[in-house]
């Protein structure tokens, strides 16, 4: 029997319509419509009803002799043309502010190493290196998301795959505020006790990404525990990012000139992401439930 692409072009042809008319009518791109009809990809189920409907055919008869995989199982979770872009732009806008954090960082790890070597104490180094990891694995991660949303294969599993890196790197970037109470001989105790309390949210909230973007789970639990977790964090985001400028006005009143926007961007970012993986976690969840 005929498979999906087959089908699709098979229907599209029959209504005397091109790849690209049936992409405009459906607001996706020509090349998304293409690859359903070689078969390298598979339109969401949301996508197949609009198909089905649109080439007026049933659903069975669109689909009939597809993979034994999910249709949705390898679609994008965002098949629309616009917010497409938009995402893109998003991720663009958060890898240009990685590699602006990451020169950043190396600017001042060479300047301190320069300048005082004797006098910097080497928790202050060791910091710097930890944060310099965190957003160099960040960058690494994103950049992988831009060229897979470019290409149009950001599925579920790699969305999944970037988030979860995201949390862990936050994880890991996260240890520096310890490195200061190590140097200071507080009991190791209270240091793993912080860790935890520091960390538990961004634990919770991998392990729920885990379950949606990867092993395709729909039971609302994980998506409430995702929702939680990531409320708290952009949360205690906000109340650093607040605190951080109280600590600006008083560096301000005294006459320095710290660079404010180097030390909000950090705070942005991350917010922005939260808010992303909760718009796709909702996307993929509207999806999943039609």
């Amino acid at each position: 029997m005929a498979k999906f692409g087959d089908n699709l072009r098979i229907a599209r042809e029959k209504l005397g319509l091109t790849q690209q008319e049936l992409a405009k009518s459906l607001y996706v791109t020509r090349q998304t419509v293409s690859r359903w009809e070689r078969g390298d990809r598979y339109p969401d189920l949301i996508m197949a009803k609009k198909l089905a409907q649109f080439l007026d055919i049933g659903i069975d008869e669109l689909m009939e002799s597809s993979p034994n995989n999910s249709p949705s199982a390898e679609a994008p979770i965002i098949e629309n043309t616009v917010l497409s872009n938009i995402t893109i732009a998003l991720y663009a806008c958060i890898e240009v502010s990685l590699i602006a954090s990451i020169i950043d960082g190396i600017t001042r790890i060479h300047f301190l190493m320069l300048t005082t070597p004797s006098q910097t104490p080497i928790s202050v180094l060791w910091m710097s290196a930890i944060e310099l990891t965190g957003s160099t694995i960040q960058m690494i991660i994103f950049g992988y998301a831009i060229y897979q949303s470019v290409r149009h294969t950001m599925s579920p599993l790699k969305t999944g795959i970037v988030f979860i890196t995201f949390l862990l790197s936050e994880c890991i970037s996260r240890t520096d505020i310890v490195i200061p109470h190590i140097y200071n001989h507080t009991s190791y105790g209270n240091i793993i006790l912080y860790m935890l309390w520091g960390m538990i949210p961004l634990i919770i909230c991998s392990i729920s990404v885990y379950r949606i973007f990867m092993c395709h789970y729909t039971k609302m639990l994980w998506y409430l525990l995702a929702t939680i977790s990531i409320v708290i964090e952009i949360i205690r985001t906000l109340i650093l990012w607040l605190h951080t400028y109280r600590i600006l006005d008083i560096i301000f009143k005294s006459g320095d000139s710290p660079n404010t926007f180097n030390m909000s961007e950090g705070y942005i970012l991350t917010m922005n992401v939260y808010i992303l993986i909760l718009y796709q976690m909702f996307l993929l969840h509207r999806k999943r439930q039609q």
